[in-house]
């Protein structure tokens, strides 16, 4: 699950690439991860060492309302190794604001430390930027696509803490990969060995369960941990496990959530490697040799599984051999010898991954301050301008907008613009700046005089027009190579307007409230859009395009159950989720992917829906209804191409 940034700090920023990575030359930056009980840091090693490994790794407790009573400088101070205390407020020096933003200036790149943050929790990310936000520095909260996106397997309501860890893997064994995580909450996740999440599970805890077992009863007593580590401590030492057949309450409710645990690991392991193969082996002498090789392939040939978390040294033990002689075996049975790693720090390996992921083949050049550059929380309501080949009917060819909303698209952060007429438009970052600087220049649109708004206007199709616009795009946008492939799938493949046939027989569109989305243009399939003015005589007929947001609320959508068209109305929108209710009374919620194939759909059998042929109907008996056809032309002519 990823943590919305709409209630946090002004100073916690959303990760934007390559924007968002350490700066060049910076010497080291901070991954945190927040706990129930503890925050678990690393000091990594930055750009310029290349591999950006975590060199120092220190928890600490969990942050309460009274640390702030005492002084946050301090308090930050005492949350640092020494290390990370000289590298933020210089070597010998007392802990001060002065001293840390005299400490930036010195270092070799004169810039904000770069902070990481991994973790669904709110109050501690927001006590954090208050502890942090005292000295130079730039707090980005990970979010869940930037480990892994919709096309590598992630789904999303899968925790960023299991997506950070799987990468971790990666980071040091390689794919395939399996990551057992034992906390509260005890989780497996798995890839394959193209990178591709599998899946996973998520069971109760160590501590959960012997809550749960004395808390839902009456009789069974309560076991603290350190009452239950005793217990296994003395079984590894006189290497005599627990037995199955247990004479105590407390060792019967122990050794049932050990046995548990066990086998239900196990399963899951067996069944990983039925499904990635068994790999093989590899002698000691040629591992050195071959580490560097295979994280390059990111093949892990010897299907190491990984084992993190507060309980992961106790997983561990349990997949070794013999159950680390905790809990007992069957005589005779197959003693498994999985090739078990644990692994306390997976989530900050996890970070070093995800920055590699964006910093391989992007060097990142700060070509504008912070105080040129737009910032993410600033974006929503700024004025901007884009200039394009159509005219108003002023004759300008700059149009005006406001930035209404942020969201992403694919994994990618976008922008919604509204322009001043009315159109609308998906945006990148870079394009915001463009538009922002394009704005600055030409200011707010200058109202007519009578005396001129009396004039003609000339058509962009004028002879002496047409030369000077050849050249100019009407209302496309570029897009980086990146952008182009995550976000193909979801934009028109619309041709260039300049050739369409003006006497085309098709039906004509009739104008309708409902605004006309600009949309990007994909450089592989050559998009153009254009601007449609009722006023203009070159006046193109125009294709209306969905957005994809709350807008869609009361729209009608289909859906395929086993050969049954069901039909059904889109009652509400919420975090990117679209609520619909069948005409049947089932419900249920829609992501993208389901909304744009039951909209297709939809437009296929629309004939066939209720609602329609009671439109049909009524109009067949001379009762006066609404005209609905023009969206309907309108949406069936881009569905083809909207969702493939």
């Amino acid at each position: 699950m990823t943590v919305s940034l709409q209630n946090l700090p002004s100073n916690i920023e959303e990760t934007y690439w390559p924007d968002s990575l350490p700066f060049e030359g910076e010497k080291y930056f901070l991954s945190l991860s927040c706990g129930n009980s503890f925050l678990h840091w690393a000091f990594h090693n930055a750009v310029a060492s290349g591999d950006l490994e975590p060199v120092l790794f220190w928890r600490t407790p969990t942050l309460i309302a009274e640390d702030f009573d005492c002084d946050i400088v301090d308090i930050l101070s005492r949350h640092l190794p020494e290390l990370a205390h000289d590298y933020i407020f210089g070597e010998g020096e007392s802990p001060s604001i002065a001293a840390a933003q005299k400490q930036a200036n010195l270092h070799d790149v004169p810039r904000k430390l770069s902070v990481y943050i991994v973790s669904s929790n709110t109050d501690q990310i927001g006590m954090m930027s208050k502890l942090l936000g005292i000295i130079p520095v730039r707090i980005f909260v990970m979010r869940g696509a930037d480990f892994f996106s919709i096309d590598e397997g992630r789904y999303p309501s899968m925790g960023v803490d299991r997506l950070s860890t799987l990468r971790g893997a990666e980071y040091l064994c390689g794919f395939p990969s399996l990551v057992f995580d034992g906390g509260t909450a005890v989780t497996y996740s798995a890839a394959d060995s193209d990178g591709i999440i599998m899946g996973g599970g998520i069971s109760p805890g160590i501590s959960t369960r012997l809550k749960c077992l004395h808390d839902s009863t009456d009789a069974l007593p309560e076991i603290s941990i350190e009452e239950f580590s005793g217990k296994i401590e003395n079984a590894i030492l006189d290497k005599k496990p627990l037995d199955t057949f247990a004479k105590d309450t407390k060792d019967a409710m122990m050794v049932s959530v050990l046995n548990e645990i066990s086998h239900s690991a196990r399963s899951v392991i067996r069944l990983w490697l039925d499904k990635v193969g068994l790999g093989k082996k590899i002698d000691q002498d040629a591992e050195k040799n071959l580490q560097e090789q295979r994280r390059k392939k990111m093949q892990n040939t010897e299907r190491k599984v990984l084992v993190t978390g507060g309980s992961g040294e106790l997983i561990t033990q349990l997949l070794n051999h013999e159950s680390g002689s905790i809990i007992e075996l069957p005589k005779g049975s197959k003693n498994e010898n999985f090739n078990v790693l644990h692994t306390k720090n997976l989530i900050h390996f996890g970070v070093s991954a995800a920055l590699l992921k964006y910093g391989k083949t992007q060097v990142l050049k700060d070509k504008k301050t912070d105080e040129e550059k737009v910032h993410l929380k600033d974006i929503v309501g700024l004025r901007v301008a884009k200039k394009f080949a159509d005219v108003d009917v002023d004759g300008d060819q700059f149009f005006r907008g406001t930035v209404n909303k942020k969201f992403i698209d694919d994994d990618i952060q976008m922008f919604l613009v509204l322009y001043d007429d009315g159109d609308k438009e998906h945006v990148t970052l870079d394009e915001v700046n463009e538009m922002r600087d394009i704005f600055k220049e030409v200011g707010e649109k200058k109202k007519k005089s009578k005396s001129n708004s009396k004039e003609p206007i000339k058509s962009t199709s004028d002879e002496n027009n047409s030369k000077s616009n050849a050249k100019m795009p009407k209302k496309v946008k570029k897009l980086s190579s990146k952008e182009t492939k995550s976000r193909a799938r979801n934009i028109k493949r619309k041709e260039n307007p300049v050739h369409e046939d003006m006497t085309s027989n098709k039906p004509k569109i009739k104008k309708t409230s409902q605004v006309v989305l600009k949309r990007s243009k994909d450089v592989q399939n050559k998009i153009r859009s254009t601007k449609g003015k009722t006023t203009s005589p070159a006046t193109k007929r125009r294709k209306v395009e969905t957005v994809y947001d709350g807008s869609l609320v009361s729209k009608r959508v289909a859906k395929d159950f086993d050969g049954n068209i069901f039909f059904g109305t889109i009652k509400s929108y919420d975090d990117s989720l679209w609520h619909v209710l069948y005409d049947d009374g089932d419900e249920e919620d829609y992501d993208i992917n389901d909304l744009k194939a039951s909209i297709k759909l939809y437009e296929q059998k629309r004939s066939s829906d209720p609602e329609v042929k009671g439109l049909k109907k009524m109009k067949s008996v001379g009762e006066e209804v609404n005209d609905v056809s023009s969206e309907s032309v309108s949406d069936s002519e881009s569905s083809d191409e909207d969702y493939s």
